[in-house]
């Protein structure tokens, strides 16, 4: 009986070896794995893990819009400062980062973009200085067209929008993967011109449509790339289980 089984599990290995290239059927797995982790939707199923992604997928998309129009509205007000405006993303990093996403598994995520905000932030404020722009200031609020109020909260608005924009950013890093974040943030640009069509009472062109179109064709795309990644996988496992129960 322990020869027949024997015989069963070889004939199968040298099936698996033979139509995988030389792999076995655990290299397989490992390996669908490994490729379906690159271009993943999250796997586990618990609601605490689907209400943080929800949550920072609607920082980023907010965050992102509402920042870029308020950007808009700076300069269509009266603003001109692009240095100014340059600086403001960056300048939030101090408050929020370490506060809300202080967790170990962010580390190296959050080191990534504090520095990266540091150099910025240094930059733009060598610039907004040597460029003269930062004498400048109190008379470009007082030539704002909605008074000195909007401008301060224009400005203040911008930056937490930015902010928040980053925590969804690294938030669905972590929870997901690089490329789902940048998917979404791909999809939230043609949202832009569409919000600006409610707010600035723009036209909605072609271009626009086209763009917003493409945006969601990319991001359905990869829904379902990951979606049978996932299938791959997960019959790969059931075959892995039946072969075990040979042994």
């Amino acid at each position: 009986m322990e020869d027949n089984k024997g015989d069963q599990l070889q004939e199968t290995n040298s099936y698996d070896t033979h139509h995988s290239g030389g792999l076995s059927v655990e290299s397989q797995n490992i390996q669908l794995m490994s490729n379906a982790s690159e271009r993943k939707l999250p796997l586990r199923s618990g609601a605490h893990h689907w209400v943080l992604v929800s949550l920072s997928i609607v920082a980023l998309v907010g965050g992102q819009c509402s920042a870029t129009l308020l950007s808009r509205f700076y300069f269509e007000r009266g603003g001109n400062s692009i240095w100014l405006l340059t600086l403001i993303p960056n300048v939030g990093w101090p408050v929020v980062f370490t506060k809300v996403l202080g967790q170990e598994s962010l580390t190296a995520v959050l080191e990534m973009q504090i520095y990266t905000s540091v150099v910025a932030t240094v930059v733009c404020v060598v610039g907004l200085c040597s460029s003269g722009q930062l004498r400048r200031i109190r008379e470009e609020a007082n030539a704002f067209t909605e008074g000195k109020l909007a401008y301060s909260m224009t400005l203040i608005w911008t930056a937490i929008g930015w902010q928040i924009h980053s925590v969804g950013l690294i938030g669905l890093i972590s929870l997901v993967s690089s490329l789902f974040s940048t998917v979404i943030s791909t999809v939230a640009l043609p949202l832009v011109p569409v919000l600006a069509v409610v707010f600035f009472h723009d036209i909605m062109e072609a271009p626009k449509i086209m763009a917003l179109i493409l945006g969601m064709w990319g991001f359905a795309s990869y829904v379902y790339g990951g979606y049978m990644d996932s299938k791959v996988v997960q019959v790969d496992q059931i075959q892995s289980e039946q072969i075990s129960t040979l042994v």
